[in-house]
């Protein structure tokens, strides 16, 4: 309930001082960092793999490159 301009919420309703709902929140951002971060090393292990292993069979140079650019547009 609102009392003098502020919220207040029951006893142990809080993750170290914090509202509940912030955990929640920094754990789903920390998995999406942990995945968007791991697609990008992906991709250039997939890139440089040969292509009878089911990748693009790119030098790594050329798959440096185009990380680089990708990394420098999309980011």
């Amino acid at each position: 309930m609102p009392q003098g301009g502020r919220i207040v919420t029951a006893p142990g309703a809080t993750f170290f001082g914090h509202p509940r709902g912030l955990a929640t929140l920094f754990f789903t951002e920390m998995w999406e960092r942990f995945s968007y971060y791991g697609m990008r090393a992906l991709l250039i292990l997939f890139m440089t793999a040969a292509v009878d292993h089911g990748g693009l069979g790119f030098s790594v140079a050329k798959a440096g490159v185009i990380y680089g650019l990708y990394t420098a547009m999309f980011t």
